[in-house]
């Protein structure tokens, strides 16, 4: 099966439209500071969502929700203790519940059935319209995104330290664990369709979770001398997200998390330098190495 772009736009126009307004959400949050440009993306992707038969009415009742619900997170600082308790628990709870495909109202796209990639591992290849929506406008109603030279530059310092420590540490120690091979190919004709859907559908929605929500409120509550767990805390439960993929997938999903989670707060906790990282370390597995195992 073929899974280049002109392929899919075949197959199902609408929800690759769908799917390309999610996407230019996100990239709206670099040009403009007007919450109306990302907004605007997010209602087309809906309703074209619909349209496709992507998301069922009660899949767009729950995105409205998480919607919402995002917003009051971000403006809770309005709220009492347990008001901000009960927000940030929701929002985790959601934000989990979409990340594991958990709610009703979906019918994500199941591009690609059993890819392979030299000698890997067969795997299935999803676009999916419930968890990158969380990440998407989690980031967007954040406000943070870097839009000046000088913001990139605190971002990129941390990240160059980073990615480099995440690919020897984390790619390095699977090598030489046994648990990956080297194996560089030529680039198969699904790769664009790979690089999308792990850039805008995965790792935003990823890091929004655990970094930009998780981390930085076990950060923010715990004391001094103890948030150092907030770190620790957050990359085992990234870890855990994992699990599909078995113990050496959670133990090395584990220890990437660490390195995401030390950029995120170096950058002056920034989502943008853990993306970078988080990406970067997936683009270099795929390319270099036995995938995804």
């Amino acid at each position: 099966m073929s899974l280049g772009l002109n392929a899919l736009l075949v197959e199902d126009s609408t929800a690759t439209k769908a799917l390309f307004f999610l996407a230019l959400a996100f990239v709206f949050c670099f040009l403009s500071r007007k919450h109306f440009y990302w907004f605007t993306c997010i209602c087309l992707f809906l309703a074209l969502g619909v349209m496709a038969s992507r998301i069922m009415w009660p899949g767009v009742l729950i995105l409205s929700i998480t919607g919402g619900l995002l917003a009051v997170y971000h403006l809770k600082i309005n709220l009492p203790m347990w008001g901000r308790l009960a927000v940030t628990l929701l929002a985790l709870g959601i934000g989990a519940a979409l990340s594991l495909h958990l709610l009703p109202g979906f019918d994500n796209w199941h591009v690609g059935r059993d890819v392979i990639k030299g000698s890997g591992r067969p795997f299935q290849l999803y676009l999916n319209f419930d968890k990158p929506f969380f990440g998407v406008v989690f980031f967007a109603l954040a406000g943070q995104a870097a839009r000046s030279q000088k913001s990139w530059k605190v971002i990129l310092k941390p990240v160059f330290i980073a990615l480099p420590g995440a690919l020897i540490a984390v790619l390095g120690g699977a090598f030489t664990l046994g648990w990956l091979n080297l194996e560089v190919i030529s680039p198969p004709d699904w790769i664009g369709v790979w690089v999308f859907k792990n850039l805008f559908l995965t790792v935003i929605a990823e890091e929004a979770l655990f970094r930009g929500l998780i981390q930085k409120e076990l950060h923010q509550y715990l004391p001094s001398k103890w948030k150092w767990l907030a770190l620790v805390m957050a990359s085992f439960l990234f870890g855990l997200a994992h699990f599909g993929g078995g113990t050496r997938y959670v133990l090395a999903a584990t220890f990437a998390g660490l390195f995401y989670g030390w950029v995120w707060q170096r950058a002056g906790q920034r989502l943008e330098a853990s993306i970078l990282t988080h990406f970067g370390l997936n683009l270099t597995h795929l390319l270099l190495f036995t995938y995804p195992q």
